[in-house]
């Protein structure tokens, strides 16, 4: 029997048939289209930028929170804590698709800028503030702008080219195995 809103009574059943059909969809026919559209530099600059969009967002409420100015419910991260996600998302996913060459070098200095951040915020976090949640809040505040100032510098000092971190080439050789004509 066909399923269809007029004989399909719960809305929650038709919200789940959909999902089916959308995963199904996403899993058969989107990998050949985003393959032939040649859309893996976008998503993937979208994907790292909403990550390191993320981590600076986290630092931006660990210094909020050391001001005791705190998050009470999810409608406060739609505000301007949700900025750097959504920018990040965005430019990631531009700089994917127009500057793809300038992504893996962008990508590559922000996590190791971010990690080298969130170790030294660690330690200063200790050092400047007295009460318990020193150490974290210093290691996210870190985190956040070692990964904002590596994108922004990542993106910049790469060229068109970017010699500065070698890239892997592979290359496909079609082998004919007989049969043919």
């Amino acid at each position: 029997m066909f399923v269809s809103p007029r004989n399909c009574p719960e809305p929650r059943i038709r919200r789940c048939l959909l999902a089916a059909l959308l995963a199904g969809w996403v899993l058969v026919a989107a990998p050949q289209a985003a393959r032939a559209q040649g859309v893996g530099p976008s998503v993937g600059g979208f994907v790292t930028g909403a990550t390191a969009g993320t981590v600076v967002s986290a630092g931006i409420m660990a210094l909020a929170a050391q001001s005791e100015v705190y998050l009470w419910n999810p409608h406060d991260l739609m505000g301007s804590m949700g900025i750097p996600i959504a920018v990040g998302a965005l430019g990631g996913g531009i700089q994917g698709a127009v500057a793809s060459d300038r992504l893996r070098p962008a990508v590559l200095l922000s996590a190791t800028a971010g990690l080298a951040g969130v170790g030294l915020g660690y330690f200063l976090g200790r050092e400047v503030w007295d009460d318990g949640q020193n150490g974290w809040a210093g290691a996210l505040i870190g985190g956040g702008a070692g990964a904002l100032a590596g994108w922004l510098i990542g993106t910049a000092i790469s060229g068109s080219t970017s010699e500065a971190i070698p890239s892997t080439s592979v290359t496909l050789v079609a082998i004919p195995l007989g049969g043919g004509r």
